[in-house]
């Protein structure tokens, strides 16, 4: 997933736009627990941090089961 996340946003540098410009495109990753929530958003908001890309994870349960 982080793969085809930085090769879209990769598509998108390469039409001319700059680092800083806001990215266009909106990714959702929808996990099953609260506690993969969290996992998945520090992992993922350490990687993407460097590309200028705002990290949201969901659980898709209120509650964990």
């Amino acid at each position: 997933m982080e793969l085809a996340v930085l090769h879209l946003h990769n598509e998108w540098l390469n039409e001319g736009h700059r680092l800083t410009d806001p990215f266009p495109y909106l990714v959702i990753y929808v996990c099953p627990t609260k506690a993969l929530c969290k996992e998945v958003f520090t992992s993922w908001n350490s990687k993407f941090l460097t590309y200028n890309l705002r990290c949201v994870v969901t659980s898709d349960y209120p509650n964990d089961m």
